[in-house]
């Protein structure tokens, strides 16, 4: 009984953990494009309702080999992460040189914009060029096969995502620079 105790704890920290990341994507994406600044309560229990049915269906739909095909699903996100994770850390060490101003992220005509047309098309740039290369239990690229199932589309990934953001932010490099250079003859 003890031990049953601890593992439906244990399922119950997890799952409510899954459904408040699930809950804090979907209000991120509501509340930019909507511009509100907060959601409403029984709107907060309908996304958790949603995720948690939504969740619950994919469980039982792979409940023969759900492990693996959870793992295998994991696996080909990161394809899709890896561009995202390359133009992250070009942004700010390399382009905002660490100097981010917080209240302008949550403006969106300020600095930074709605979005950056630069990092939309290196991350879709990133995302496609992996394709040929990727060796997945989905999708096994034409290269990747020649190439004996070698899996190297990650580090193209990574290559090329944050190799075109930097060469498309030439232009914040130099704001970048002058804003430096005004705040040290201050």
């Amino acid at each position: 009984m003890v031990v049953l105790l601890a593992v439906i704890c244990g399922k119950l920290t997890g799952n409510t953990l899954s459904s408040y990341g699930g809950y804090m994507s979907v209000a991120t994406i509501v509340t930019s494009l909507t511009r509100q600044s907060r959601i409403e309560p029984r709107h907060r229990v309908i996304y958790i309702a949603f995720i948690s049915a939504a969740a619950t269906a994919i469980a039982l739909a792979a409940t023969d080999n759900f492990l693996a095909s959870f793992t295998d699903f994991l696996l080909f996100l990161l394809y899709f992460m890896t561009p995202w994770s390359a133009i992250n850390p070009v942004d700010y060490y390399w382009v905002r040189k660490e100097q981010y101003d917080v209240d302008e992220l949550f403006n969106p005509d300020g600095i930074y914009g709605r979005f950056n047309k630069g990092a939309m098309l290196a991350y879709v740039l990133g995302v496609l060029i992996q394709i040929p290369f990727m060796n997945s239990t989905f999708y096994v690229g034409p290269v990747a096969d020649w190439m004996g199932g070698a899996e190297i589309s990650r580090i193209l990934g990574l290559v090329v995502a944050g190799g075109l953001y930097y060469a498309f932010t030439g232009r914040v490099r130099n704001e970048v620079a002058a804003r430096r250079v005004l705040a040290t003859q201050r």
